[in-house]
């Protein structure tokens, strides 16, 4: 056979060709990828590892993974059935509720997939069975999932901690190690990198204890996301390195391509003069994506491309050139919101918000409010408050200085004002108020201008900022000269 990229001959049976080592699929005839399960996210137990000899071995387990079946409704019924037989019978039903939930689950109908777990837990009351308690567990742990899907995260960590505390009871550690991995995921979405990043280390330090190789690659893949919160790039490396060459060796072209899309993104936060080394390993994903886009499920492939079309549109914005950039936001947008849950997802704010930013360069900014406004409402419900303020204070710029509309402006910069406030954000509270100030004085309002400047001045005093404050003194000295 010939390889995909770099058309060298190659034997059928090797995992990566090596002449440009990029990985190769090993069982693309098979229904499924040797994949990772989509590793670097939440989902249920951990379905497959790799053993002490190297092979994969796949557990028997409910897999609530994304995927597109017609006769999900078909299922549902057959399973209701079945639920009508056992009951009638006193039997228990708790396994065929999991299974259905997980149907529900698939047909993105989250709210009735909880309920059914919900359920579900009262058919797994007997303690004393083990296979009860770990049914129990996994009901925990699959609303732990479908809660932070919707943005509960409280809830979320709830049922993720009610399952790490049952699977401890029976000391079942992979178990363990996957819902470390949730807790680490749901912590990382609410910005607690301290618990996020102790959750991940848990799970990689049992992963070694217990000498599960695959487990801790998972779980260090997932520790990235904290480390370029950290800027802690030479650990990056080494477990990028590391983690590539493992999925190299073991045939896994789905870990390949988030390794790819991790050192694409570690290669955008190295600074620009990185960014050819980046596109070219979100290229490199995309080649791969592409060879194994009939083996997943379209909500999978779109969860892969969303953040290199981000990140590719971020870059190429910041090279100049629009048209491209635009192309590759918009497709970020469309990818977020063919997987999304619910009503949105927090990312789609930040497209939303790059999108806004990209129409300010093309210097049209009725659209570039229009995609900040939109912004602000995923924003909002996720509590982004500060993230609002920034963008009020945009659009208020925005109002000033290209639409010349001095009310608006004014009326976006109190909005970020009173965020600013309320969080305590004292320097960027003056930096607003003075700013306010300026715009007042050129509409000859002297009055509403001292008033924002002596509250300006009031905060650079508290802050000690003496030279900020000395500035404002004497504009508030020629406003009061200018009016005897």
């Amino acid at each position: 056979m010939k390889c995909p990229y770099c058309n060298s001959e190659i034997k059928d049976d090797l995992p990566f060709c090596p002449k440009c080592k990029k990985p190769l699929l090993v069982d693309a005839n098979k229904e499924k990828i040797a994949s990772s399960d989509l590793f670097f996210e939440n989902l249920p137990f951990y379905h497959s590892n790799v053993d002490e000899e190297g092979t994969r071995e796949e557990l028997d387990t409910y897999q609530f993974e994304d995927a597109q079946d017609n006769k999900l409704d078909e299922e549902i019924i057959e399973i209701d059935k079945k639920i009508d037989i056992k009951a009638k019978k006193n039997e228990s039903v708790g396994e065929l509720l999991l299974e259905k939930a997980s149907l529900y689950y698939k047909k993105r109908d989250l709210r009735t997939a909880s309920k059914i777990l919900e359920i579900a837990l009262s058919n797994f009351q007997n303690k004393n069975n083990i296979n009860n308690m770990k049914y129990t567990a996994i009901c925990y742990n699959e609303l732990g999932i479908i809660k932070e899907d919707l943005g509960f995260f409280e809830e979320a960590i709830y049922n993720f901690e009610n399952s790490v505390s049952i699977l401890q009871e029976i000391e079942d550690q992979k178990g363990i190690i996957q819902v470390y991995n949730n807790l680490g995921n749901v912590y990382y979405q609410i910005k607690d990198i301290e618990k996020s990043y102790t959750f991940y280390q848990k799970a990689i330090d049992l992963s070694e204890k217990l000498g599960l190789i695959y487990d801790e690659v998972k779980s260090s893949s997932n520790l990235v996301e904290i480390l370029f919160v950290l800027e802690d790039y030479d650990r990056v490396k080494r477990i990028l390195n590391r983690n590539s060459e493992f999925f190299i060796q073991n045939g896994d072209a789905y870990g390949s391509i988030t390794t790819l899309i991790k050192y694409g993104k570690l290669y955008y936060f190295l600074g620009d003069s990185y960014y050819q080394k980046s596109q070219t390993c979100f290229f490199d994903a995309l080649e791969l994506i592409n060879t194994i886009e009939e083996q997943i499920p379209v909500q999978t492939k779109a969860k892969l491309e969303w953040e290199i079309y981000f990140y590719l549109g971020k870059q190429i914005l910041h090279d100049g050139n629009l048209i491209n950039a635009e192309d590759y936001l918009l497709k970020s947008l469309d990818a977020i919101r063919t997987f999304e849950f619910g009503d949105f997802h927090i990312k789609e704010g930040v497209i939303l918000e790059a999108l806004g930013t990209l129409y300010e360069h093309k210097r049209d900014p009725t659209k570039a409010i229009n995609y900040y406004n939109l912004a602000t409402e995923v924003y909002q419900k996720f509590g982004e408050d500060v993230k609002i303020s920034e963008i009020f204070k945009k659009i208020g710029h925005l109002h000033l200085e290209d639409l010349n509309d001095h009310l608006e402006a004014v009326f976006f910069l109190e909005k970020a004002l009173t965020i600013y406030e309320n969080h305590e954000y004292l320097k960027e509270a003056a930096e607003i108020l003075n700013q306010i100030g300026d715009i007042y004085v050129n509409k000859n309002m002297n009055a509403l201008a001292i008033n924002r400047f002596r509250e300006a001045k009031a905060i650079y005093k508290d802050l000690n900022d003496l030279y900020h404050s000395e500035i404002i003194t004497q504009k508030i000295k020629t406003l009061n000269n200018s009016d005897t």
